[in-house]
């Protein structure tokens, strides 16, 4: 499948929900991949089709506010993400990898609700989450409960290691999405109450910290400019 990578194609293949868009991605350089070159049947591409135009059905996107029913019908819309991924890849066999990105705009709405509001998150950090080894088979799970497991979080709490990782993956989330402006937008609150030098200070310190060198040297670089 043409992508943007060196080779002009890719293997490494993300299922990912967006506002009209293809649900497939090369998990390398970020591309959009258009669904009729993928090799799955007709039957598949329908089903998935309809699926990704169910993206955002949980945001009032004239108010710009999540419904009142949304992280339901956001956590429905990832469950049938997940199933659908499965299907995919039991089509296209072992010559791809297949990645699913989960959903976590529902989540990232209701903690800057809760933000906007002075309120405070109850940390669920403080009790060990129970997961079943099954749901564990492979780093697409993992990488999906731990993610679970930090949107129920979210910020406003005293572990310091617990919002460091929260803000990996919300940078990680929103840079996948919708960029800089996506991520800042996110945060607008939290930037303002500290000011953007010690915000853009604390991003790049998470950043070094788990060796993401490079995004850490455009954060150094462009940060603040944008």
């Amino acid at each position: 499948m043409k992508c943007f990578c060196g080779s002009g194609e890719t293997n490494e293949i993300k299922i990912e929900g967006d506002v009209g868009a293809d649900p497939f991605w090369c998990n390398s350089c970020g591309c959009n991949l258009d669904i009729r070159d993928i090799p799955i049947s007709h039957e598949l591409a329908e089903e998935l089709s309809t699926w990704a135009m169910k993206y955002g059905e949980w945001i009032d996107w004239n108010k710009d506010r999540l419904l009142l029913n949304g992280m339901e019908l956001e956590d429905e819309f990832n469950q049938e993400g997940a199933a659908l991924t499965e299907k995919v890849r039991r089509e296209l066999g072992d010559k791809y990898q297949i990645q699913y990105a989960l959903s976590a705009s529902a989540s990232f709405y209701a903690q800057n609700s809760i933000n906007k509001k002075g309120g405070k998150v109850i940390s669920s950090m403080n009790k060990k989450p129970k997961i079943k080894r099954v749901d564990l088979l492979n780093q697409d799970d993992i990488w999906n409960v731990v993610s679970s497991v930090l949107l129920e979080y979210g910020y406003q709490s005293e572990n310091k290691e617990a919002n460091e990782a929260f803000t990996v993956l919300q940078y990680y989330s929103e840079m996948e999405s919708g960029g800089h402006e996506s991520f800042l937008r996110w945060n607008s609150e939290y930037i303002e109450e500290i000011g953007i030098t010690q915000y853009m200070e604390e991003l790049i310190g998470v950043l070094e910290k788990i060796e993401a060198h490079e995004y850490a040297r455009i954060e150094k670089k462009y940060g603040k400019e944008m």
